[in-house]
């Protein structure tokens, strides 16, 4: 037979629990913070980034999920501090690329480089007029910009594409400089949010492939060649 006491005492942790229950505004909130951090989900998926990083962002999310379904079951924080640790969790997932490392993610993106340089794409626009180029990859929400780092003496444009890089749209160019005869491709896409490179240029080889990154006009800049050039 229980103790008076001790029921007493459960009846009271009841009472406390369901009055720490989230109310419907601070749950709509939360719902909120969810559809987010799917969003950002999506945008990863849509990308076909590396399995492990597709996993990291998944768990992030299933976190934030599991997290709701205990609160609907009562918490033991009130809702502002629910409200705090959610968004920082979101923020964390929307500011840190690719599963948390600056490291990881200038990695991604240089396979990424080295992948499409490989697929070797036929050029939706062939031209050597930046202007033409820019009129027709109109979807790409900046514009293709003309790289101080090839003069017209010894490099022309060959033409572009659309292409997707860190799953962004992007714009791939192919590039050839005149000395040599050879094709390079130079890809051109926004500076993802918190992104800050390592190093003001980055080279580094991967899939056979020589691929130099490099921050300019506002736009994160990539090379990519042969590794006999």
């Amino acid at each position: 037979m229980k103790n008076k006491v001790d029921t007493n005492v459960t009846d009271a942790l009841k009472d406390h629990y369901n009055d720490l229950t989230l109310s419907n505004e601070q749950f709509d909130e939360l719902d909120t913070l969810m559809k987010q951090a799917s969003s950002a989900e999506s945008s990863v998926e849509k990308a076909q980034i590396k399995e492990r990083d597709l996993e990291s962002m998944g768990e992030s999310v299933s976190f934030i999920a599991k997290l709701k379904s205990f609160l609907q079951f009562g918490a033991l924080v009130n809702g502002g501090l629910i409200a705090a640790c959610t968004v920082m969790i979101v923020a964390l997932l929307l500011v840190v690329p690719f599963g948390g490392s600056q490291s990881n993610f200038t990695g991604n993106i240089i396979s990424e480089i080295a992948y499409n340089h490989n697929k070797n794409m036929t050029m939706e626009i062939t031209s050597p007029s930046i202007a033409n180029v820019n009129r027709y990859l109109v979807k790409l929400g900046f514009s293709v910009i003309s790289s101080s780092r090839f003069n017209n003496v010894d490099w022309e444009l060959v033409g572009g594409r659309y292409c997707n890089i860190g799953g962004e749209l992007a714009a791939q160019l192919k590039i050839r400089n005149k000395l040599d005869n050879q094709v390079y491709t130079l890809y051109q896409f926004k500076v993802p949010t918190g992104y800050v490179p390592e190093e003001a240029s980055i080279e580094r080889y991967s899939a056979g492939v020589k691929v130099t990154l490099w921050q300019e006009k506002g736009l994160l800049l990539g090379l990519a060649s042969p590794l006999t050039i």
